[in-house]
């Protein structure tokens, strides 16, 4: 689909529900308007003879704004809700296979009860969270001496307070190989 065709759609759109808004709101006000307004307009009659068509008029508009406007918002905050907790269980499985140093990064969060750190970049564990969303960087530049300052996802600050056996370093030799391997790709 190309840019003007898209265009075109979305004007069509509108033009449809903008007409489809005042026939509702037309349609509506005879329906279920003042009785007392319709004679001095002299709309009585015409009312009382096709009040099926208003009715059907006012249904099929308000109808199509529905179809128009609602349920493609209502799309678009289910489909970021499930893309968002789609994330969140994907992340809290990363969360499960922490590196030694990955664990340290969070357990200084934890430990400082700070949700912010300064932290080099250049290492591999911190691209590694950053890569996964546990953390995220909250500026644009870095000072080389002090580093960059990166954020924990709120998600990740209540996961680890509670699940604070994700943090715990396991004794065995393979994982610290593991680990050092790990950082030294990165």
């Amino acid at each position: 689909m190309t840019k003007h065709t898209r265009t075109f759609l979305f004007g069509a759109r509108l033009v449809v529900a903008s007409a489809a808004g005042t026939i509702a709101i037309a349609s509506g006000a005879l329906l279920f308007g003042l009785p007392r307004l319709l004679p001095r307009f002299g709309l009585d009659g015409l009312v009382t003879a096709y009040r099926e068509i208003i009715g059907l008029c006012c249904l099929v508009s308000t109808t199509t704004l529905l179809v128009t406007y609602v349920l493609p918002w209502t799309a678009r905050v289910t489909m970021r809700h499930l893309k968002g907790s789609s994330n969140i269980r994907k992340g809290k499985k990363r969360l499960q296979a922490l590196t030694r140093s990955e664990k340290n990064i969070l357990n200084q969060y934890i430990s400082r009860q700070t949700r912010v750190l300064v932290l080099d970049s250049r290492s591999g564990a911190t691209a590694a969270l950053q890569k996964a969303g546990v953390i995220s960087r909250t500026g644009a530049s870095e000072d080389p001496w002090t580093g960059q300052t990166f954020t924990i996802a709120p998600w990740v600050w209540n996961y680890v307070r509670v699940n604070r056996s994700v943090l715990h370093h396991t004794g065995n030799s393979l994982t610290q190989l593991s680990d050092w391997r790990a950082d030294r790709r990165a």
